[in-house]
C-alpha cells in the first residue's frame, strides 16, 4: 500500500498524556502531525489491538469512540475513524 500524508486529527494537549493503552497522542497545537507519528500510532494501535484479541478495528473504534475519546482531548469520532483508516488504507493495520 502507498502511504500518504496523514490527516489532520485536530490540536491535542500541551504533553503526551499516559493512557495505559501504549498509543500516544501526537497531536500538539499548532502542529500538524508528521508522516513518522502517523506511522507510529498505527503501530501502537496494531500492537494495542493484538494484545486485546481486537481483530475489527475500524468496528471497534466506531463502536467505542466515547472510550476512546476518553483517552485523547478534544478529539472527534470522525478523526478517530480517519486515523484507523489512514492507518488500514496505508498497510500499517
Amino acid at each position: 500500500a502507498q502511504v500518504t500524508q496523514p490527516p489532520s486529527f485536530g490540536i491535542g494537549a500541551e504533553a503526551p498524556i499516559a493512557n495505559g493503552l501504549g498509543i500516544e497522542d501526537p497531536r500538539r497545537p499548532g502542529q500538524q502531525v508528521t508522516l513518522q507519528q502517523a506511522q507510529a500510532v498505527c503501530a501502537q494501535i496494531s500492537r494495542a489491538t493484538k494484545s486485546f484479541g481486537i481483530r475489527d478495528i475500524a468496528g471497534f473504534a466506531r463502536n467505542n469512540c466515547v472510550l476512546i475519546q476518553g483517552f485523547y482531548a478534544g478529539i472527534t469520532c470522525a478523526q478517530i475513524e480517519q486515523l484507523v483508516s489512514w492507518c488500514q488504507t496505508s498497510g500499517l493495520l
